[in-house]
């Protein structure tokens, strides 16, 4: 199991020592689907990438639009990623905090 797979099962072992119980699956299953799924982050990509022109905050209002969600900085760092892979790399803004 990855490190990131056995810190939710931990979470869940020590918040449901008897097991999730019926009534709570759904609740517990939204919560831990907050990642945007692949399909998910190309569609983000190719809206921006047709758009031309666009940023951080513009990854986050495409995401925030597709799943009704605030967006995460890791699902904003994966469309980032993708963007970068098809040859839209973005200015970031952690190297003009670094250099300042």
């Amino acid at each position: 199991m990855n490190k990131f797979l056995t810190k939710v099962v931990n979470w869940l072992r020590a918040g449901y020592p008897e097991g999730v119980p019926p009534t709570d699956t759904f609740p517990v299953l939204a919560l831990l689907s907050g990642r945007l799924s692949t399909d998910e982050v190309k569609a983000v990509a190719n809206e921006l990438m047709d758009r031309g022109d666009f940023d951080h905050i513009d990854i986050g209002v495409a995401i925030t639009q597709l799943t009704d969600d605030l967006p995460r900085p890791e699902d904003i760092e994966r469309v980032r990623e993708r963007l970068a892979a098809k040859g839209w790399p973005l200015d970031d803004q952690r190297d003009v905090e670094e250099t300042e």
